[in-house]
């Protein structure tokens, strides 16, 4: 089944974001080491002072230094991806496509609800792609931003919208670890109860109870097949009986779906994959390096566009 608290997801999403920008040539070759190494390169731009960072059995290690190595070792990818981020940047701009702090507070939202507590999601974004949270909202909004600007030019029909809704359900579900407390919330919802409010006060699935149990779009495929038999057997509206899997005890609900967010989806699937509009846009624009240690990057960025564009970028799956 597809559980969206998994560290598998988790650090799908992460990896989700951070990709659609930078690119997954540069990914393969510095991880999340660029999201440091660009604050310590702005602050030699910015002119800061040369105090010391450590010291060695009294010797020093000063900021110059520390800079210069970490400049020697990512440089260059750093400054790759920050053309990359100009580049989107200048289209959204061109375009006049903006994405909210709102936006950006809510998919925020929705990532800290994979996690048990605030403090274990702070600390994974570190662990896992050493950045501070700040630094994640920043992705989000080039993440969204940079969708926006992909997919506005892609049209939906009512055939895509019809096709995309008939593979799918929209689903909510309350998940708990043993049968009686299921039965028990299956009669508070046959007395009335909500089934959001339920799911957030009950369910222990953590990458859905703060959004009351929502799971969104799902496909055949995507679910376990006690959960998938059941979900799709339901109609709108409809409540399922106690569904046993190998991750405890499901009560699963077949919402209204939503039609913006079907629409959405329809056309991140309809436009181009994400790696070959980068390619694109970066083939297309007017680089200029001044730094001469810099200066073939031009070229690579464009040979890396080239080879890019031989890919395809694959949705990710979410895991049984």
């Amino acid at each position: 089944m597809r559980l969206k608290g998994s560290i598998r997801r988790i650090l799908r999403l992460f990896r989700r974001i951070i990709l659609n920008i930078e690119g997954r040539q540069i990914m393969r070759n510095v991880k999340w080491m660029p999201a440091l190494a660009v604050i310590v390169l702005l602050a030699i731009a910015a002119g800061c002072s040369w105090s010391t960072v450590a010291t060695v059995n009294g010797a020093k290690v000063t900021e110059k230094e520390f800079y210069a190595e970490l400049e020697k070792q990512h440089g260059r990818e750093v400054l790759e991806r920050m053309i990359t981020e100009k580049i989107v940047l200048q289209e959204a701009a061109g375009k006049k496509i903006t994405v909210t702090d709102e936006e950006v507070d809510e998919e925020l939202a929705r990532i800290k609800g994979m996690f048990p507590t605030e403090q274990e999601f702070i600390n994974a974004v570190k662990q896992y792609y050493g950045m501070s949270v700040d630094m994640l909202k920043q992705r989000i909004k080039l993440d969204k931003l940079a969708n926006k600007v992909r997919t506005s030019g892609v049209k939906v029909s009512d055939a895509d919208l019809d096709k995309f809704l008939g593979e799918r359900r929209y689903l909510r579900h309350i998940l708990v670890k043993d049968q009686s407390e299921a039965t028990a919330i299956q009669t508070l919802l046959k007395d009335g109860g909500d089934f959001a409010q339920l799911a957030k006060q009950r369910s222990t699935d953590p990458g859905s109870k703060t959004r009351g149990g929502l799971l969104g779009f799902v496909k055949k495929g995507e679910m376990v097949p006690e959960f998938e038999k059941a979900a799709f057997a339901l109609k709108e509206g409809e409540t399922s009986s106690i569904v046993k899997t190998p991750y405890g005890y499901h009560i699963i609900k077949c919402d209204k779906p939503d039609r913006q967010e079907a629409e959405e989806a329809i056309k991140r699937e309809k436009a181009e994959p994400v790696d070959t509009w980068i390619a694109k846009l970066r083939q297309n624009a007017k680089i200029d390096i001044k730094r001469e240690i810099y200066k073939d990057l031009v070229d690579n960025i464009k040979a890396g566009g080239d080879k890019q564009q031989e890919q395809t970028t694959a949705p990710a799956t979410p895991s049984k």
